[in-house]
């Protein structure tokens, strides 16, 4: 029977002319020669597939014996099962190249290299990595099923307090909890200013010289950035 072809890959699906097994083993191919699943990635094993998918046993290890034969996985005993170590990832692109799009954001933060001194990246060499690590451990011992579920999209209530807190005796700015947003960072924070005071078209005063990546938002926000000189004068 022919084969569910090899570029898609779809769910398992019962009207198919490929059968499970084989559409199991296009699956796994797929995920190995596009590079999602990486030499030496552990694969589920054939009992968790099997109760994952609903399907018989035999079902799953007749695929996995089909990739194991054809040197896509090795089985490792207790250690379960992984991609063959010894395959190289694929470095030629097949295919047409993509082309960019538009609607899909391209401003990066994340700098290629670690230099002192560098915008946007505190000084990881003397950044607390045990004692982070330590209260990270501690707050997900002490986590509870209902700290599991979708958050607030402001924030967590308690992170709000305590922000709230510290602006009021480190900064003398008066604020109550409801009054603090929580952002993934930088660049929402902007986004959501921007969104909340200004619309397409609008014009902005930005510091020149000053930080590249806030030109670039309101670029893609369609307002224009005017730049003012920096004197360094203290206002």
């Amino acid at each position: 029977m022919p084969a569910v072809k090899p570029e898609k890959i779809s769910p398992l699906d019962p009207t198919a002319a490929a059968p499970f097994y084989r559409q199991i083993y296009d699956r796994f191919r797929d995920a190995i020669a596009t590079g999602m699943l990486k030499p030496g990635d552990r694969i589920p094993s054939a009992r968790s597939l099997t109760k994952e998918l609903g399907l018989a046993r035999g079902t799953i290890e007749t695929a996995y014996s089909l990739l194991a034969a054809e040197g896509y996985i090795e089985a490792r005993g207790q250690a379960g099962t992984v991609v063959s170590p010894e395959l190289k990832p694929r470095t030629a692109i097949t295919g047409p190249v993509p082309l960019p799009n538009p609607n899909v954001d391209t401003v990066s933060f994340r700098p290629d290299s670690i230099l002192p001194f560098q915008m946007g990246l505190p000084a990881l060499d003397a950044f607390p990595r045990k004692i982070w690590a330590r209260l990270g451990a501690r707050s997900v011992r002490a986590m509870q099923p209902s700290d599991m579920i979708h958050p607030p999209v402001y924030g967590l209530p308690l992170l709000r307090a305590e922000i709230a807190r510290y602006l009021q005796v480190s900064r003398g700015l008066s604020c109550s909890p409801s009054q603090v947003f929580v952002t993934s960072g930088y660049r929402q924070t902007v986004e959501l200013i921007g969104h909340a005071l200004l619309k397409a078209g609008n014009r902005v005063w930005l510091e020149d010289p000053g930080y590249p990546p806030t030109r670039e938002i309101f670029n893609r926000m369609h307002i224009e950035g005017v730049s003012v000189p920096s004197t360094g004068r203290a206002w």
